[in-house]
């Protein structure tokens, strides 16, 4: 943490899980210096012994050759061990520290062996067959605990959005969207053919007998007659008392025979108004389908009605409605939503697991999605894992490498001291039998 910020890899289990690991090596790679190195300080300390006392038995002669032979080995094997990671003693021989300065090169090496090696569509789609990432899904979603944490954080995402929601602007993008997608719309089309079949099915004529009926209705009504008595005085500018007696009764006799008329029409099904009526339909379906002043008439109420303000206020108390819904059901202990989406997440676990046809088909889309994704990223893994050694100093690199590696190789000192011995033993043996 440095001027106060928090550093959030401190607190990073898999960061806090290395640190421990680099510590628990770090301690097992001291402990087997001191252990190599012991090894060499007791073959010295014998072959010091040895040499004191070979004169007192040929057998001493033997052990001092052996310490001897130890102590070149362990110091060959020392110095291989060290010149991988620094300069002996902190002399720059030729072909020491060899780890910091080939970093580079490790670098793009290991950056290129991973791409060539590891990440390989071949190898990347022989993983996935053998995971089937179908199967693991269909057991998953199967378990009903796992169903319903399913649901659990399902709602717990849902109310949190809906906590973040900016009404007013997401009532306005959805109007706007609404409004977009609804204008362009052609109703012409759909209109005519929903005409159509009702004129198939002769429901035009269910209005027309209900205009019939009304009109029978309005005519039999007493303040029919009056109505029509004043429309004829205007219409003749009617002022005298007896020419008004004489209308009143023309008003009579007009009323009767145009509801008598209407009857005709209502009781006759070939009636000569129908057949006009029916002419009428018939002309205004094919202008619907053919007529493009009709169709940007019926195209302009179209927009008047997407623009009107009733219908933006039914839009937003909709919205309100649905939002109160959605806050009362999420905030409740046994959600609806909750119970659906773990019921539906059972059950697509079921069917997953019972349609062998299924899960392949899902294996394969998944062998299809990450095929490309493979080739065409391989070359940002490996350049990834280049950057990152890149980013390393010299003697961080070396560290990593020691922490990873160096107790195996206190062992090569090790092994360098005790076969060193024995060759060295075997030489004196030869030598001795000569």
């Amino acid at each position: 943490m440095e001027g106060g910020a928090v550093n959030l890899a401190d607190n990073d289990p898999l960061v806090l899980l290395q640190a421990e690991r680099d510590a628990n090596r770090a301690r097992q790679l001291k402990r087997m210096r001191v252990i190599a190195t012991g090894l060499f300080v007791a073959m010295a300390g014998l072959f010091l012994a040895a040499r004191s006392l070979r004169e007192d038995h040929a057998a001493w002669g033997f052990v001092a050759a052996f310490a001897e032979a130890a102590m070149v080995g362990a110091l060959a094997d020392w110095f291989a061990v060290v010149a991988l990671f620094r300069h002996p003693l902190g002399v720059p021989l030729p072909h020491t520290a060899i780890i910091p300065d080939s970093k580079d090169d490790i670098a793009r090496n290991l950056g290129e062996f991973v791409e060539t090696h590891f990440i390989t569509v071949d190898a990347v789609v022989a993983r996935i067959r053998a995971f089937d990432p179908a199967h693991k899904l269909a057991q998953w979603l199967g378990h009903q605990a796992n169903a319903q944490r399913l649901g659990v954080v399902l709602v717990e995402g849902g109310r949190r959005l809906l906590a973040q929601m900016d009404d007013q602007r997401l009532r306005a993008m959805l109007q706007a969207a609404l409004v977009q997608r609804l204008s362009a719309y052609d109703l012409s089309q759909p209109v005519a053919q929903f005409a159509e079949q009702l004129v198939t099915e002769r429901r035009h004529h269910e209005l027309l007998d209900w205009a019939l009926k009304e009109s029978v209705l309005w005519l039999e009504s007493e303040g029919a007659q009056g109505h029509i008595n004043r429309m004829i005085d205007e219409a003749l500018g009617v002022e005298n008392a007896w020419l008004r007696t004489l209308t009143n009764a023309g008003a009579e006799r007009l009323r009767g025979s145009v509801k008598a008329s209407l009857v005709a029409a209502l009781d006759d099904p070939e009636h000569a108004l129908r057949q006009r009526y029916e002419s009428h339909i018939r002309d205004w379906l094919v202008r619907l389908r053919t007529d493009p002043g009709l169709a940007e008439r019926l195209h302009s109420f179209q927009l008047g009605a997407l623009q009107s303000p009733q219908l933006a206020a039914c839009l937003e108390g909709l919205w309100n409605d649905a939002r109160a819904w959605l806050e009362h059901d999420l905030a409740q202990p046994e959600s609806r939503l909750a119970g659906h989406a773990a019921a539906l997440a059972l059950g697509c676990g079921r069917k997953l697991d019972s349609d062998a046809a299924l899960r392949q088909w899902i294996n394969d889309a998944v062998v299809t999605a990450a095929t490309p994704l493979v080739r065409d990223n391989r070359g940002k893994v490996a350049a990834f894992i280049q950057a990152q050694i890149d980013a390393w100093s010299k003697t961080e690199m070396s560290r990593r490498i020691e922490l990873a590696v160096g107790r195996d190789l206190q062992f090569i000192r090790i092994n360098g001291t005790l076969v060193g011995g024995l060759v060295g033993l075997l030489i004196h043996l030869l030598a001795s039998l000569q």
